[in-house]
């Protein structure tokens, strides 16, 4: 997020391209039109509407590297040297007020309308976010970048602001260095910076996990080549070498930077990070590099059209509160959610956008410009003991709030003994809005047969369910093993499934299968189909039997997702082949709609990412399938709930990380 103003930034610009500030610098407008561009992207990604917009804060490092390696060169070239304290004084003066104002407000609202994993997560990474490394806590314990927005973490975003803050800590460092080689200084910083991002890039590639992308995500030796490609357009070099395109095609100079502009806008309307890995492998810096291109075209054509355009005053209104709006909207898109608020879809957007701006001004306002340009007074030793004090009261404030208990919250076996399902025979009646969106689905059933052994297959939705499914079904004195697994179904991308598969069927030669069917399994309905009929004819060769059973509902899903045709295929499979494979539907134990709560009691059934299940749940559910086998097979008597909900399972870590994430709810 670049939170340098866009003055004083090209030397070679005439000075009428802008009105000269109080710094006697000149601003260009077209620099603020980009940061509000890229402020709107990340506020419309992290609401859900806008799939690439996660790649605006690429166009913030470039834009930072850019300006603030334009403000050190020209301190460099008129005092010879870099004044440190100075320089990271300005950028304290700039960051911390408004930075520790957001985390301060934030976590007080979150202590009286908060959910306890709010609140966890609030009081855990709110120490880190102030001292600039939440990008390096975030990594310790994240389940990924695109989930983290899923779930309550209010202080998630600042992972950004830490990597730039970084960079400030150690690029006028390197600025100095270079700077005593000699009059050619800037040769050795192009040097420099050049092998950097090569070290970086290389690094990114050579820690990408496909599985989990976030390390090289959010890294700041990953990501530092998305600044520096900024730093080094900022160099008298670049300078000159876009100064010599500009005389060579003259006019066509405004189609390159509309072209950028295109390129850059249809990649934030596209790119799905966490399915494009080619993101990872130079992507990422190919967007930064373009970015800061389209930064250096804007600063050498201060009156061309695209200039113009990006710098008229709505957009360069949102890029001077673009520092404000990043830090403000996703502790307010926390707290107003839809439980909160009853609203939902655009309506919820356009709530939340209002009051992000309106806190965005009151933070520039009330707090950012009043330090920034009212403490001139506050220098030398001073201003080094206000800084230490605050910083210092910030750790106090942290140290002196009570933790919540972050435990999983307990359940009363006895509610989910009363439950019973629904006939499974009889056809459903049609979900209004159900995330599956079959009408009228029929479960299939079969004669009986006798079960010893079960082996529950599914994803990460059934890695939750698993503790309380095995529980269950040894206590009904039946052996089971459960092979699911975080990230990937039948069809992923990541990880072959099916030689897990074969060598767990063979070795274990269960009676009985049942398929979860997947959240992900991704592609075609052509090629889901094909999959679902290599898992019947896996477990058919085996000699055992295949029941398939539907996923709980989802609070959300992607449009262009194909899971509602699944049940449809688990069907038609189950029709051709009914005395061996079966099909279920779990509407009975989740509801036809997500709930996190499903009967209210303050319990949690589901996480609040919309998708996972807790203790509740994973007893909800395997309650309501052992009564589901009982039905349909012989040799299968369920146990009373209260035999086997009340085990050491219900502390497992899956449900107690992240911090609160089935704790108690208000």
């Amino acid at each position: 997020m670049p939170v340098t103003s866009a003055q004083g930034i090209v030397a070679t610009a005439p000075s009428s391209a802008g009105s000269t500030t109080r710094h006697g610098y000149t601003y260009l407008p077209a620099l603020d039109g980009l940061r509000g561009l890229s402020v709107v992207a990340v506020l419309f990604f992290h609401a859900g509407h806008l799939r690439g917009g996660f790649l605006g804060v690429d166009l913030f490092f470039a834009l930072s590297g850019f300006l603030i390696t334009t403000l050190l060169i020209r301190e460099v070239e008129s005092t010879g040297r870099v004044d440190l304290r100075k320089f990271w004084g300005r950028r304290m003066k700039r960051l911390m007020p408004a930075a520790l104002a957001t985390l301060i407000v934030t976590t007080v609202l979150l202590a009286w309308y908060g959910q306890v994993a709010e609140q966890a997560h609030a009081l855990n990474d709110g120490p880190w976010a102030q001292f600039y490394v939440a990008n390096w806590h975030l990594l310790r314990g994240s389940g990924g970048y695109w989930a983290s927005f899923a779930l309550p973490r209010a202080f998630g975003h600042m992972w950004s602001l830490a990597i730039e803050e970084q960079f400030y800590m150690v690029w006028p460092v390197a600025m100095l260095v270079c700077a005593r080689t000699g009059a050619r200084y800037q040769r050795v910083l192009v040097g420099l910076i050049v092998v950097g991002c090569a070290a970086s890039v290389l690094t990114m590639v050579l820690l990408y996990d496909q599985a989990n992308p976030t390390r090289v995500y959010m890294g700041s030796d990953t990501r530092a080549s998305s600044i520096l490609v900024g730093a080094l357009f900022a160099t008298t070099v670049m300078r000159r070498a876009v100064s010599a395109v500009h005389r060579a095609i003259g006019p066509l100079m405004q189609w390159l930077c509309v072209g950028l502009v295109v390129v850059l806008g249809i990649g934030w309307a596209t790119i799905d990070g966490p399915k494009s890995s080619w993101l990872f492998q130079g992507g990422l810096f190919g967007h930064s590099a373009a970015a800061a291109l389209l930064v250096a075209l804007c600063a050498q054509t201060p009156h061309g059209r695209v200039s113009r355009v990006l710098g008229t005053p709505p957009l360069r209104l949102l890029g001077t509160l673009s520092y404000s709006l990043y830090l403000w909207h996703w502790p307010i898109y926390v707290l107003a959610n839809e439980e909160r608020t009853g609203q939902s879809g655009w309506s919820l957007l356009g709530l939340r956008l209002v009051v992000s701006l309106a806190a965005a001004v009151a933070s520039k306002y009330l707090i950012e410009d009043p330090v920034r340009f009212h403490t001139g007074w506050l220098r030398g030793s001073p201003a080094v003991l206000s800084f230490v004090g605050v910083m210092a009261l910030g750790a106090l404030f942290w140290a002196m709030l009570p933790q919540p208990d972050t435990a999983p919250a307990a359940f009363d076996p006895a509610r989910i003994e009363a439950l019973r399902p629904t006939t499974s025979t009889t056809a459903l009646p049609a979900a209004p809005g159900s995330n599956l969106g079959i009408p009228g689905a029929t479960s299939t059933t079969f004669g009986k047969q006798r079960i010893s052994k079960v082996l529950f297959l599914g994803d990460s939705i059934a890695f939750d369910e698993q503790p309380a499914i095995e529980a269950a079904i040894r206590a009904a004195k039946v052996e089971v093993e459960v092979a699911a697994f975080p990230g990937f179904g039948v069809l992923s991308e990541k990880v072959d499934v099916w030689p897990i598969y074969t060598d767990t069927i063979a070795r274990f030669a269960p009676d009985l299968v049942i398929y979860q069917l997947s959240v992900w399994d991704l592609g075609t309905v052509a090629q889901q189909r094909v999959a679902y009929e290599r898992l019947v004819q896996l477990v058919r060769g085996n000699g055992s039997s295949l029941l398939f059973v539907t996923p709980p509902p989802f609070a959300a899903m992607d449009p262009k997702s194909t899971l509602p045709q699944l049940p449809d295929i688990a069907v038609s499979l189950a029709q051709r082949d009914p005395t061996r494979i079966g099909f279920v539907e779990s509407v009975a134990a989740w509801g036809i709609a997500f709930a996190l709560d499903i009967d209210k009691d303050g319990v949690p059934e589901r996480k609040p990412d919309g998708t996972h299940i807790c203790p509740a749940g994973a007893a909800r559910f395997a309650a309501w399938l052992t009564d589901e086998l009982a039905r349909r097979y012989d040799g299968f008597t369920p146990a009373p709930v209260r035999e086997w909900a009340l085990g050491g399972w219900r502390d497992d870590e899956r449900y107690r990380v992240p911090l609160g994430i089935c704790a108690n709810v208000r």
